[in-house]
């Protein structure tokens, strides 16, 4: 800067320095990034005071300027901060490409759950804390306790809905006779389905024994029991079946009883009207009974 610059004459103290500050760009202290030498030591732009970059956000905090010379200052190179990023991909609770806002694109590797509805998701982003396992109960259909009958693992933990121990199977739509207690089946996609009753062991598709069950769980018990010939079937009494008096009535084997003969049409423990007919079932007709009592004649 100060070359060319002559000598001063002072008169009788002859020659002296120059006012160096009049010289154009002269510095006594370089303080300009200009490429020159402003202080005339034979070094360009040394010892100069950076002003900060103009991106101060983030990990960018704090970084200067760079001199270039005669294109005065320049941005730096932001890859040379530490830890910076051109685009954020670390989870580290830094905003790594100084943009304001940390770890907005962080890669997050894969949650320690995958199997079911778990699959694919990944970790969440905890600051400083690096990648946390995520809250499952954000993940759509998960369950702490497998509930829900849909065809998925909804706790992930390789099981599927029937599979589970965890799941509750609700009651069948019919509870009434042999059904009670019946409990529905899942079916996967389809949810709960009403369940074969037929695999019920004392179920009947109509109710033909005589067992004091309400076998095809309707409102009646036995209604359609078939039943076998009563032990009287001789006179008025051929043809009548035995009754099922359940449930009070049944002896212990569960066998139809006798009917109550006094309701058969006709029927008379003692034979005692001529009328043609074996009223008391033993296989005598009227006068051959030998308990008809005839009544006296008319004339006496």
């Amino acid at each position: 800067m100060c070359l060319g610059t002559r000598k001063e004459c002072a008169g009788l103290e002859g020659q002296i320095e120059p006012d160096y500050t009049s010289v154009l760009h002269f510095e006594s202290n370089e303080s300009t990034c200009d490429g020159l030498d402003n202080d005339c030591d034979t070094i360009v732009d040394e010892n100069l005071r950076a002003p900060l970059s103009d991106v101060q956000k983030g990990v960018c905090a704090n970084s200067i300027k760079l001199c270039d010379g005669l294109n005065g200052w320049i941005e730096p190179n932001y890859a040379t901060v530490p830890t910076y990023e051109s685009l954020e991909s670390v989870c580290d609770g830094l905003d790594n490409d100084c943009d304001g806002t940390t770890d907005e694109d962080a890669i997050l590797p894969l949650a320690d759950r995958q199997i079911g509805v778990c699959e694919g998701v990944r970790k969440i982003c905890g600051g400083t804390d690096g990648p946390l396992e995520p809250n499952y109960l954000n993940v759509v259909n998960f369950e702490v306790t497998e509930a829900t009958c849909d065809g998925l693992d909804n706790d992930c933990d390789g099981k599927k809905d029937s599979e589970d121990d965890d799941l509750q199977a609700p009651l069948a739509d019919e509870q009434r006779g042999v059904c009670e207690d019946a409990i529905k089946l899942c079916d996967g996609p389809n949810g709960w389905i009403e369940p074969n009753y037929e695999t019920i062991s004392t179920y009947l598709p109509e109710d033909t024994l005589c067992d004091g069950l309400n076998n095809d769980c309707d409102d009646d018990i036995d209604e359609s029991a078939i039943l076998s010939f009563a032990d009287k079937q001789l006179g008025v009494c051929e043809g009548v079946k035995k009754i099922c008096a359940s449930p009070t009535g049944l002896k212990e084997d569960n066998e139809p009883t006798e009917p109550d003969y006094s309701e058969v049409a006709n029927f008379e423990d003692n034979e005692v009207t001529c009328d043609g007919l074996d009223n008391d079932c033993d296989g005598k007709t009227d006068s051959e009974d030998e308990d008809l009592q005839a009544p006296l004649a008319d004339e006496q």
